[in-house]
């Protein structure tokens, strides 16, 4: 009779607890499926705080033609070879080339011709004879260095955007610095407002004519702020000050599109 109270006694106690370890776990998991349906936010911050407004000394204002890479009219109306186009810094002469593509923007339209090597044919040429100051080209091609042979490589693919300018291009009669310092000058205002965020590299083009004016002021893309857009529109047509006009080879005064870049580094 003792040895069954015990036994009893034994089954009654583990009875219990299991009972507790079930209706524990049960609070448990209950509890962790309450706190996941709700879960707190990771980061306790107003994402506007986090991007924060753009300090007016960190934005960019730049001037110049539309591309960074560059070539006179006569220079590439004599060009023979892709060497001949390239950057200075970047035209290779210890290795060589294949798939050379010469493509011409103008227009709103593309016209490409594509060679074996490195020597320009027929078609490149008279494609690149056909251009004016108001085109803009791209090359691409596949290069290979020495290195990359010892390498085993294949080749390596090249391409560069270059805008076709005056052999002597249109100059703010004030100067450059005078003309940045306007451009920022008055702009302090409206560009209070910016954000990280937000901004975008906004691109404004405008023509010095060959009388020195200022003509067809037009926005190739947005700095993300259309009141911002307006005002930099605004302050290139009213621009004080002359303009020296563009001078081609043979002396004569010509137009020249010109480029205002605003935003950020990189942006």
């Amino acid at each position: 009779m003792r040895k069954s109270i015990l036994i009893f006694g034994t089954l009654l106690v583990g009875l219990s607890l299991m009972a507790f370890s079930f209706l524990a776990r049960n609070k448990v998991e209950h509890t962790t499926a309450e706190k996941t349906a709700n879960p707190a936010p990771l980061f306790d911050y107003d994402l506007g705080n986090i991007v924060g407004p753009v300090k007016h000394s960190d934005l960019i204002y730049k001037v110049g033609s539309r591309y960074i890479h560059t070539i006179s009219k006569a220079d590439l109306h004599n060009a023979k070879s892709i060497t001949d186009i390239l950057p200075e810094q970047t035209s290779e002469t210890n290795g060589s080339y294949r798939n050379v593509q010469i493509s011409v923007f103008e227009n709103g339209k593309k016209i490409s011709e594509l060679s074996e090597d490195a020597t320009l044919n027929k078609a490149q040429i008279k494609l690149l004879q056909s251009t004016d100051y108001a085109s803009n080209i791209q090359v691409s091609a596949l290069y290979e260095d020495e290195q990359t042979k010892k390498r085993n490589r294949s080749y390596d693919a090249l391409m560069y955007y270059l805008s076709i300018i005056p052999e002597e291009e249109a100059e703010f009669a004030e100067g450059y610095d005078a003309l940045i310092s306007y451009l920022k000058e008055n702009s302090k205002k409206h560009t209070s407002v910016i954000h990280n965020g937000h901004l975008r590299a906004g691109q404004f083009s405008f023509t010095i004519t060959k009388a020195g004016t200022i003509n067809q002021v037009e926005m190739k893309s947005t700095s993300g702020y259309e009141a911002v857009d307006q005002v930099l529109i605004d302050l290139i047509k009213e621009m004080p000050g002359k303009w020296k006009p563009a001078i081609d080879a043979n002396g004569n005064k010509i137009d020249q599109e010109l480029v205002f870049f605003f935003g950020l580094e990189g942006c």
